[in-house]
């Protein structure tokens, strides 16, 4: 019997016009041992396709987008980065053609994640890309250097604030409501 399985090194997000490359990276990133999600890979029928993309990149410690001019004009992928985000995944681009990035991707791939494979061979850059996804490690980067909390701890942590924020509402109208029945300001 097989064991669980190993959660994905990365979520590999594409144009669909650079299916055929991001096929070439996953496969070459998997021949490492470093397994990759990939949007088109693993549906399972009578489930929505968004939802099993947001599981697997639930599932998976990086984000890797396959840069190139047709990046920009891809909604599923903009989406997919949002998403990516929005989890405190660390987000690695691999630039397959020489482009600028918008305003938008500079911001969301910090310049030292980024890997320029315009030219040359794809294998030597699959390989840079793959030891950067294995320092990522199990806990991500952030683009910023800071902390970065898993979605279970924002949970967790986000009830305590809850609760802090509730609390000191409640002492400022008791002091309130004190102040304005012993006269306010005379």
């Amino acid at each position: 019997m097989a064991g669980p399985a190993q959660p994905y090194a990365a979520f590999l997000s594409y144009a669909p016009r650079d299916g055929a490359k991001a096929g070439e990276i996953r496969t070459l990133l998997e021949e490492r041992g470093l397994r990759c999600a990939v949007a088109a890979r693993g549906l399972r029928a009578g489930r929505g396709i968004g939802r099993d993309v947001h599981q697997e990149m639930d599932e998976a410690r990086a984000f890797v987008l396959v840069v190139s001019r047709a990046t920009e004009g891809s909604r599923p992928t903009r989406e997919e980065i949002l998403a990516a985000h929005r989890r405190g995944m660390p987000i690695f681009g691999i630039f397959i053609e020489r482009t600028e990035p918008s305003d938008e991707l500079d911001f969301f791939i910090p310049a030292k994640q980024r890997i320029d494979a315009s030219s040359g061979r794809t294998v030597d850059h699959v390989a840079e890309l793959a030891r950067q996804l294995q320092g990522a490690g199990p806990k991500p980067i952030t683009p910023l250097g800071g902390p970065t909390l898993s979605p279970w701890a924002r949970r967790i942590m986000g009830m305590p604030g809850i609760i802090v924020v509730l609390a000191l509402s409640a002492l400022l109208l008791w002091a309130f409501t004190r102040f304005v029945g012993s006269g306010g300001f005379r």
